[in-house]
Order: structure tokens, then sequence, then C-alpha cells
């Protein structure tokens, strides 16, 4: 399967596995947090996360450029140390 779809599964598991496993052991302080609160706190978190490594890892940011287009991306910028 393609990188973008595992990355959507792999946020969307984390998203919704929240919940069940804070309501287990945490029922009162899942009554007075709204699921949009943490869903949106959730995603920032994700964002900010996903900048960061764009803007650390050149590497990585080719490798997932490449996936998502399908084929050789070209440089943008070059790797730290060269």
């Amino acid at each position: 399967p393609h990188l973008s779809w595992r990355l959507a599964e792999f946020f969307s598991a984390l998203e919704f596995g929240f919940y069940p496993v804070v309501a287990l052991p945490f029922t009162p302080l899942l009554a007075a947090l709204a699921w949009v609160s943490v869903a949106v706190g959730n995603l920032i978190a994700a964002v900010t996360m996903g900048y960061y490594l764009w803007r650390v890892r050149p590497g990585l940011r080719h490798a997932l450029l490449e996936q998502l287009m399908g084929h050789e991306a070209p440089e943008t910028t070059k790797p730290r140390g060269e």
C-alpha cells in the first residue's frame, strides 16, 4: 500500500485508540474532556511533529516526495554536511 495511506491509518489508529484507553481507568476524566479538544490537540501535535521532521530530515523529505510522486523526486536541498 501507498505510504500516505499507511500514515493515514496510523494517525487514525492513534486518534481513535486514545479514547478507549483513557475510558477504562479514567472515566471521570473522559467526561471532563471534550472529544473535540482532544482531536484538535492531537492534530496540532501531529502537524507540528510533521513540520519538524520535514525541516530537520531532508532525506526523509526526499523519500516521502518520491513515494507521493511515484518516481524520483528532484533534489530540493542538499543534506546537511555536504
